[in-house]
């Protein structure tokens, strides 16, 4: 049996939501959106074991930035009981708060579990297909 509407909603929402979380910088809607133990794989940033390993990677990153802004689109979503795919683009607009904007564009990957919490992240993704500008190197 395939996923519902309802399932399908809920993990477009916990997308949204884990973007949201990295344009207000908000650890706490990050963490509610992964599994402590998830997975993750950053293209030019790093992988990590768990979710609190890629806050404290990011948490400091991202604190250069005046604005962060992430579109995510193009959802397929694929899965069967309380476990699914997920693959969506997104345009992640970064406006340093003292060099010139650039943007990034790629997808998101996800493998989603639901637990006694909802659906939530199991492993995850960041693929980077192209840019424009000079992104200001962060480290």
């Amino acid at each position: 049996m395939s996923l519902g509407v309802e399932d399908r909603l809920a993990i477009e929402d916990l997308i949204v939501g884990y973007a949201t979380a990295l344009d207000t910088q908000d650890w706490d809607l990050c963490r509610s959106c992964f599994r402590p133990d998830a997975r993750t794989t950053m293209d030019r940033v790093g992988e990590f074991d768990t979710c609190e390993a890629l806050i404290a990677r990011l948490a400091p990153r991202l604190t250069i930035f005046t604005a962060l802004q992430h579109f995510v689109s193009n959802f397929v979503i694929r899965g069967d009981g309380d476990t699914a795919t997920a693959r969506n683009h997104f345009v992640s607009h970064h406006v340093p708060k003292d060099g010139a904007p650039y943007t990034y564009g790629g997808v998101f990957e996800f493998d989603v579990v639901r637990d006694a919490d909802g659906w939530r992240f199991a492993a995850h993704a960041i693929r980077i297909l192209w840019e424009a500008g000079t992104p200001r190197p962060v480290d």
